[in-house]
């Protein structure tokens, strides 16, 4: 039985947004991944030379964002750990708002802000959550 205080065309809704984020998010690592990663890398690394960052961490960062974005846009997908993932992926866009401040960058900081604004809604909302793997596991308890 659903207790959940939302309908049901709420929690599709939900589950909709949250799938369309992580399709987002998976395509974000997956061609970075799976396109030309290194050439990704140095484009980071040489976008932060005038920063305050060193060339090492934002290289490594930059390498690890692509793989952060594929497995959190898959576990997104799939409603699997989502309040989780939900939590990295607000994470995530802080320090890449940090980084694009760093740089000066505040049309990309604005576009980042958005996707902020979707991780808020959908961490805020995440409580019925049915559509999804944590959804079916929870029912099965």
């Amino acid at each position: 039985m659903n207790k959940s205080p939302f309908t049901f065309d709420q929690e599709l809704a939900l589950a909709l947004f949250r799938f369309t984020l992580g399709i987002n998010f998976f395509m974000h690592g997956a061609t970075r991944i799976f396109g030309d990663l290194s050439k990704f890398v140095s484009g980071t690394v040489k976008g932060f030379e005038k920063t305050i960052l060193p060339a090492p961490l934002v290289e490594l960062y930059a390498t690890g964002l692509a793989f952060t974005e594929l497995t959190l846009g898959a576990l997104l997908i799939l409603g699997l750990f989502t309040r989780f993932s939900l939590v990295v992926g607000a994470l995530v866009m802080s320090s890449l708002v940090f980084g694009m401040g760093l740089r000066q960058e505040w049309n990309t900081v604005g576009s980042q802000m958005i996707y902020a604004i979707c991780f808020f809604l959908l961490l805020f909302f995440h409580a019925p959550n049915r559509f999804s793997l944590d959804g079916l596991k929870k029912q099965s308890e």
